[in-house]
């Protein structure tokens, strides 16, 4: 059976969590990462659809940007398909840009810095839901 994970991360800023979840399929889960200010600081709130479930600790906080930070992917044009397992997507949102990184099962050698962003969104869900 396929599953389909769709984690967002959004930098917006704003104080009132994140846009309108989008209509997933059986078998979808959508998470979302958003950035809030919270006493004048960055803070990311973790979602599930449009519920909150938690809200990252500093020094999470500071892990996901440092691996945003670093990462590095290039564009690949080869096919990417299995039957079984499951397809991943990663969105990285801001107000004027948008990145999207979709892969099955693992993603390709060129981005495991994306990887590494999605496997910790995805523990941290996995943790806290």
């Amino acid at each position: 059976m396929m599953s389909f994970d769709t984690i967002i991360i959004e930098f917006l800023g704003h104080e009132w969590g994140p846009y309108q979840p989008i209509e997933l399929t059986t078998g979808s889960n959508e998470i979302r990462l958003v950035e809030m200010k919270h006493d004048g600081e960055q803070v990311f709130v973790l979602y599930e659809g449009s519920r909150s479930i938690y809200t990252l600790a500093p020094d999470e906080t500071k892990a996901l940007l440092g691996m945003l930070e670093t990462v590095s992917a290039r564009a690949l044009w080869r096919p990417l398909f299995g039957k079984d397992g499951g397809i991943v997507t990663l969105v990285i949102r801001g107000l004027m840009s948008e990145m999207t990184f979709s892969w099955w099962v693992e993603p390709p050698k060129e981005w495991s810095g994306v990887g590494k962003i999605a496997d910790f969104a995805l523990s941290l869900w996995n943790e806290h839901r």
